[in-house]
């Protein structure tokens, strides 16, 4: 988790006084959320996208998270059901993951929550790239080797194979992902 704040904050963001609120919108919780949220600089608040969305939307909003998480898809329910209740939030940082960031999507979510999503790419593989400013995805290969396999018959298409240099338990050497890029 610092390693992701890290990369997509300015240094000296997480020392503001008040600390983060950081709004999780997943189908699963994970003890890792849990560690993270008993410090004092970042609070995660998880919000189970399995449970209907009427359950959810109003304590999001409550919240006001600087930073809110979630597929492109849940990202656009969200915003529209907080738009019918006069309810919108504003983000400093809007983050979409699990899902595709489509071009169309990119543009909607800048619209609803008035800030351009970033694309996440983590997977139980680990934290693999990131989102710039201007849609792109740059791999962390300040933390994992990546290589690909191309496919014979469609160059374009590739899938990667990581190598994770930083994890002392569950490594990755040489993994070949599921993914098709």
């Amino acid at each position: 988790m610092g390693t992701i704040l890290g990369k997509l904050f300015p240094p000296g963001r997480l020392l503001r006084r008040g600390g983060l609120d950081v709004a999780l919108l997943l189908k699963h919780d994970s003890r890792l959320y849990g560690e993270v949220r008993a410090t004092r600089r970042v609070r995660l608040h998880y919000f189970d996208i399995a449970r209907p969305l009427a359950e959810w939307a109003a304590s999001v909003a409550a919240v006001a998270p600087e930073v809110l998480v979630g597929p492109p898809s849940v990202l656009a329910m969200l915003a529209t059901a907080l738009a019918t209740e006069d309810r919108a939030i504003r983000p400093e940082l809007l983050l979409a993951g699990a899902e595709p960031l489509l071009p169309r999507d990119r543009e909607g979510l800048l619209r609803a929550y008035g800030v351009a999503p970033r694309g996440v790419y983590q997977a139980k593989e680990g934290f693999l790239a990131i989102g710039c400013a201007y849609g792109r995805l740059h791999v962390n290969e300040d933390l994992v080797l990546f290589e690909v396999q191309r496919f014979p018959t469609d160059p374009m298409r590739m899938v990667p194979v990581i190598t994770d240099f930083t994890r002392r338990s569950q490594s990755y050497w040489r993994y070949r992902l599921d993914d098709v890029l």
